[in-house]
């Protein structure tokens, strides 16, 4: 599903980070459908970015890229950076059938605020996550860098007023360079009153280096010239882009844990250093579809991780329903597919098809079956999702070939 409905045992909630590069400003003009593909592939359930530019742009992500298919998105308040002049924004994107905003609140620097959202998940047992969301400042040097740790003792000075046991998020362009700058070592060290972990801990200097290749993060271009000079190029070289997290998330024994190996520079297939993300060259699980969509989106590869919630250990919400089920039974296909249902609905359900744009292709109403063929062959190749307005069905998808 785009995002969990709700919280089984073991449920696994997905973390996302975004620079999403001057939005809405930056071209292309269908970036709203583009990200609505993106996140149909990530299924964000807190959805972290930075670098939009307005309300009117927050607003169309919420309406147009998160809730075009399911309404279980919210936004946090937007508020416009109170720091200092810049036009660039924070700001975090939540599913509302998990969460609920308890908190907002900012913390001032000498460029861009900081962004705290405490948010309470719907479980029986009150449990609250802390989730901060930066944009450092940029570029080399070491007045840049004397910037960068301001920004970040200023967050560290404001650990020290929330709750310790709660699990904490740090999740931003951070334009770091290396793993021994101060700024870095500062959000890392031990005697914070929240103690921060980065889940991949790969310490060196990571800008211009091949053996980083992996989790690098921007540029996703070689060249600006056909964005109109918005962004970097470059190539793939320099990892800006983190969550950071409390270290209360790597213990054994809470309710809610890291995903051992989940965190990933999404669209990086380790093999396009100095490389723009679509390039033939740089194929592996991730697709050239989700790398082309990555490279028209922004100059930045999103991080994604995800958390584990033991719900036997918190209880389950009351009202949280026994999930339904359908499969395309397979998915890849040249003239039809076939849905098969679990068991036949008791009432009339609608079924709808979308591009990897997020254009509505069809939409087709299903009655008491179990089965559903539906033909393709008209349809362009690709690939196309298959949703319902049974918000119990998990989103499925298929590949339509020639």
């Amino acid at each position: 599903m785009l995002c969990a409905m709700s919280i089984h045992a073991q449920e696994n909630l997905n973390l996302v980070f975004y620079n999403l590069l001057n939005y809405p400003a930056a071209p292309p003009a269908n970036r709203n459908q583009i990200l609505s593909a993106l996140i149909q592939e990530m299924e964000p359930d807190l959805f972290m970015v930075c670098e939009l530019e307005s309300l009117n742009g927050a607003n169309e992500i919420l309406d147009t890229s998160l809730n075009s298919v399911d309404n279980v998105y919210s936004a946090a308040p937007y508020i416009n950076n109170t720091s200092s002049g810049s036009d660039l924004q924070q700001l975090l994107y939540y599913n509302n059938t998990l969460f609920e905003l308890d908190q907002t609140d900012i913390i001032q620097t000498s460029l861009r605020d900081i962004n705290r959202y405490r948010l309470k998940l719907l479980t029986e047992e009150s449990i609250f996550i802390e989730v901060f969301v930066a944009h450092l400042k940029a570029s080399q040097g070491e007045e840049n860098e004397e910037r960068r740790l301001e920004m970040v003792n200023t967050f560290t000075t404001y650990l020290e007023t929330i709750d310790p046991d709660d699990p904490v998020i740090f999740a931003g362009d951070l334009n770091l360079y290396r793993s021994t700058e101060a700024a870095y070592q500062e959000l890392l060290d031990p005697t914070n009153a929240v103690v921060l972990k980065d889940p991949i801990d790969t310490a060196g200097n990571w800008n211009s280096n091949p053996s980083f290749a992996s989790v690098h993060s921007q540029s996703t271009r070689i060249s600006n010239n056909e964005f109109d000079d918005f962004g970097a190029g470059g190539g793939l070289d320099s990892r800006f882009d983190f969550i950071l997290m409390s270290e209360n998330l790597f213990e054994t024994e809470t309710p809610i844990t890291y995903v051992n190996d989940s965190y990933e520079t999404y669209g990086n297939n380790g093999n396009c250093y100095n490389n723009r993300i679509d390039d033939s060259d740089c194929s592996g699980i991730y697709s050239s579809t989700v790398r082309n969509l990555l490279y028209q989106m922004s100059d930045h590869l999103p991080i994604r991780a995800q958390l584990q919630v033991n719900s036997e250990t918190l209880g389950v919400n009351e009202n949280i329903k026994e999930q339904a089920t359908w499969k395309i039974i397979d998915n890849v296909a040249e003239d039809q597919i076939e849905i098969a249902f679990a068991k036949a609905e008791n009432k009339v359900i609608t079924v709808f098809i979308y591009d990897q744009t997020g254009r509505l292709i069809t939409q087709i109403e299903v009655g008491q079956q179990t089965k559903l063929i539906l033909p393709i062959s008209n349809y362009a190749e690709g690939l196309y999702y298959v949703t319902s307005n049974n918000r119990s069905f998990e989103p499925l998808k298929f590949l339509k070939t020639y």
